[in-house]
Parts: structure tokens; C-alpha cells; sequence
């Protein structure tokens, strides 16, 4: 109406009147974005502190709490982990305003709880932990620094709901690297986990990653997936890098957003033994055996990094004599092994981009919406005012 009224503007066209109506409405929409963002960040660290507060006093008033494993039937669970989770998936993601979850399963969600598995996923935000928290009530621990254990009040529930710490420490050239002998003693306590029924959780690149692509699986746990005979199950994640922007691969941002995470758990993989591949010397031979086992698809195949590996295979079995050495060759079944399960997972972050990407449009769409409502408000308001102004 200032626009309408002013005398200076009387005698402005109707579409610089509309542009100059949408440029403020676009100012208003950036002016008032960050005062969401604040209220999102006080939401949810509120909440993330209070999901850690809760179950502290619960498990030093709770016996059963005080990170016991206890029987479930014919499996093991840990109390304090499930009632840790519980509160996650509760007070963050249920009654959250700010944030929403979307999960979906390729197989159905008991047969991932009634069984155990080795679960890997992508690592975007510090935001993936609560986005994979009390996913049908899977009965999981985590893999993640040994920092997380030294923290107030987060590393007294870490210390008692199963937590499977990595320590690191600084190289002589200034990067950052696991620490001698604990990645053993990382293994002892996963396979003791694993014999337990207790399914572990971790992200196998070992790092935020903030480039498009999947950074290298770390080997380990695949070897061990392979060693006790414990199918993989791939999750794709896609979103959470945007309502918990990282601004280095280790520096969360100091602001957090509202919007929507997409979860996606894939068919479990069973591990590939050596044994399998031996005598096979030829790459098309390799990798036909591996599309019947694993249902491997054209995109999947096409990546450079799995034909290399598929290659180093056949070119050991091709010139491997009687003394030829073991642990080279499961070194390298198990770098397959771990390149075939980065191909699935990538393949179900791509799915869960897909979905994000149309939950944008359709929120972008809205907003479209919203805008249009707000333009023939003014353009009304605007032939009104200039008939008021003639007479």
C-alpha cells in the first residue's frame, strides 16, 4: 500500500510495482529464515541434551538400566541402549516441529530386528546417529570415537549402552590416524557383540564425507563380516547434511535447519569367503558370479573402483602358483567384498536423493504458492488504490 500511495510512486508500471513486491517478499523470506534456523538449533540441542539427562537418571535410579545385556528371548539386548534409542526416536523425532523422517526397508523391518546383522551407512552430518535411532526397534551399537567417551554426560550413556569406540591419534605429518593396536582391540569387542546377537552400526568411510561421492570403505569390519559369517545390511541416507550443516568434515555448524531426513535400509548381503573366488582367473567370469550372488546392476557394475578390484582378483588367481600368499588374496576378497557393499549403498542414497529431491520441489512448489496468493493480494490492492486515487 506504501508502494500504492506514496506520491512519488503514483505513476509506476503495474509489473515494476509486482517486482519490486516479489524482490521484498524474497527479503522477507531470507530475513526471517535465520530466526527459524535459531529456533531449530535451541529445539533440538534441548532436546538432545535431555534425551542424555534422561537416561543417565534413569539408569543410575534404574538397575535394569546400568548397561546390563540381558536375555530377549533368544537374543541379547542392552537395556540402557534400547531405552537410549527409545528416547531418541521419541522427544527428537516424533514430537520434533523442525525435523522429519522418512524410513523405508527393501526387506520387511522384523526380519532385520529377529536377526543380527553388520549395518553400514554413509556418513553425512552429525545428525545421521539420531536419524538412525530406534529404527524398528533393531537391537544395534554403534562404532565412533573414543572422544564421544571423555564428554560430559553423552560419554557416562556411551560408557554403559554397548558403544564400540575407535581412538585416534595425530601422525608425525600432521594427520589423523587410528592409534596402534586399538583397531585389535576395536575387533575383539565387535566379535564379542557379533556372538552376542547384538547387531553393530557404524559408517565405514571413517569420516564426514562432504564430497558427492562415497569415500573408501574402511576394511576391518567387512573382514570381520566375512570371518563370522555375518550378512551386511546397506543403508543410504540423504538430507541430514542439511538440517545439521557441517562446515568441515569435523566442525558441525553452530546452526541447525528444519527439514526432511530420507532412510533407506537395503536386502542383507551375505559375506563373500575367499573360497569362493578361487580358480578364477578370468573378469567376466568374476563378475557375472558376482551379479547372480549379489544382483549386481548395470549402474552398479560400471563404477571404476569395483573393476579394479574385480581385476586384481582374477590377475592373482591368474598367476597364483602353490605357495601363493593367503593373506594378500583375502585381503583382496575383502576389499571386493567392501566395494560391493559401497555400490549398494550408494545405490540406496541415490534413491533417498530422489525422494528428498521431490519432497523439495513440492515444498519449493508451496512456497510458489504462497508467493502468487501474495502478488494478487497487492495487484487487488493496487487497481483498488487507483481507483480510490481517480475519484
Amino acid at each position: 500500500l506504501l508502494i500504492v500511495f506514496h506520491k512519488s510512486n503514483l505513476d509506476m508500471n503495474r509489473e515494476g510495482a509486482l517486482r519490486t513486491l516479489k524482490s521484498g517478499r524474497e527479503l522477507s523470506r531470507k530475513a526471517t529464515k535465520p530466526v527459524v534456523n535459531v529456533f531449530a538449533t535451541i529445539w533440538n540441542l534441548g532436546a538432545i541434551i535431555f534425551v542424555f539427562a534422561a537416561t543417565l537418571v534413569s539408569m543410575l535410579t534404574w538397575k535394569n538400566l546400568r548397561g546390563h545385556t540381558v536375555k530377549n528371548g533368544a537374543k541379547r539386548k542392552n537395556n540402557m541402549n534400547w531405552f537410549y534409542h527409545q528416547c531418541m526416536k521419541r522427544f527428537i523425532l516424533t514430537v520434533n516441529p523442525f525435523w522429519k523422517r522418512e524410513v523405508d526397508f527393501e526387506v520387511p523391518a522384523e526380519e532385520l530386528k529377529e536377526n543380527t546383522y553388520l549395518y553400514v551407512c554413509n556418513h553425512l552430518s552429525y545428525s545421521d546417529f539420531i536419524m538412525l535411532s530406534g529404527v524398528a526397534d533393531i537391537n544395534y551399537v554403534g562404532v565412533g570415537k573414543s572422544d564421544l567417551l571423555h564428554m560430559p554426560l553423552v560419554g557416562k550413556v556411551f560408557q554403559n549402552n554397548g558403544f564400540l569406540p575407535v581412538e585416534f591419534q595425530k601422525r608425525p605429518d600432521g594427520r589423523w590416524g587410528t592409534k596402534p593396536g586399538s583397531t585389535e582391540k576395536l575387533m575383539k569387542l565387535s566379535r564379542k557383540s557379533l556372538e552376542s546377537d547384538i547387531s553393530i552400526i557404524l559408517f565405514p568411510e571413517g569420516k564426514i564425507q562432504l564430497d558427492y561421492d562415497l569415500a573408501e570403505f574402511k576394511p576391518g569390519f567387512f573382514k570381520l563380516a566375512i570371518e563370522t559369517d555375518t550378512p551386511v545390511v546397506p543403508i543410504g541416507s540423504w538430507g541430514n547434511q542439511f538440517i545439521w550443516p557441517m562446515m568441515k568434515s569435523a566442525v558441525p555448524s553452530s546452526r541447525m535447519q528444519p527439514g526432511y531426513s530420507f532412510v533407506k535400509f537395503g536386502t542383507p548381503i551375505e559375506p563373500l569367503n575367499p573360497q569362493e573366488l578361487e580358480g578364477m582367473s578370468n573378469p567376466v567370469e568374476i563378475t557375472n558370479y558376482l551379479v547372480d550372488k549379489y544382483s549386481l546392476t548395470e549402474e552398479e557394475l560400471e563404477y571404476p573402483d569395483l573393476e579394479t578390484v574385480i581385476q586384481s582378483v582374477s590377475s592373482y588367481n591368474a598367476d597364483v602358483d602353490e605357495n601363493g600368499d593367503e593373506k594378500m588374496y583375502t585381503k583382496l576378497v575383502v576389499s571386493l567384498f567392501s566395494e560391493i557393499c559401497r555400490r549398494k549403498v550408494m545405490t540406496l542414497r541415490l534413491d533417498c536423493e530422489e525422494k528428498w529431491a521431490k519432497q523439495e520441489k513440492k515444498r519449493m512448489k508451496a512456497e510458489d504458492e504462497n508467493d502468487k496468493y501474495y502478488v494478487d493480494l497487492m495487484e487487488n490492492a493496487i487497481e483498488r488504490g487507483r481507483d480510490a486515487l481517480k475519484l
